[in-house]
């Protein structure tokens, strides 16, 4: 769950998630088409959140039946 009193906005050039890791991470439930991590507008910043497009449907099914997931330390 997050925190606010754990997180270190001081750290200017920190990256919660990048495209490779992501790919890198979900690409053991199936084959990726695309990996699109969201930014903030005005910053360029990561949002801290971003979208998989799979392949095959079935992959979903799979990631979902993991429950929760673990990424560079966050859920």
């Amino acid at each position: 769950m997050w925190q606010p009193a754990r997180c270190r906005f001081d750290i200017p050039n920190r990256v919660l998630f990048v495209p490779e890791s992501l790919r890198e991470y979900f690409s053991k439930y199936g084959d990726i088409s695309e990996v699109m991590v969201m930014k903030d507008p005005a910053t360029r910043r990561s949002r801290g959140f971003g979208f998989i497009t799979f392949t095959d449907p079935s992959s979903v099914d799979k990631v979902l039946a993991q429950g929760t997931h673990e990424l560079d330390g966050k859920k």
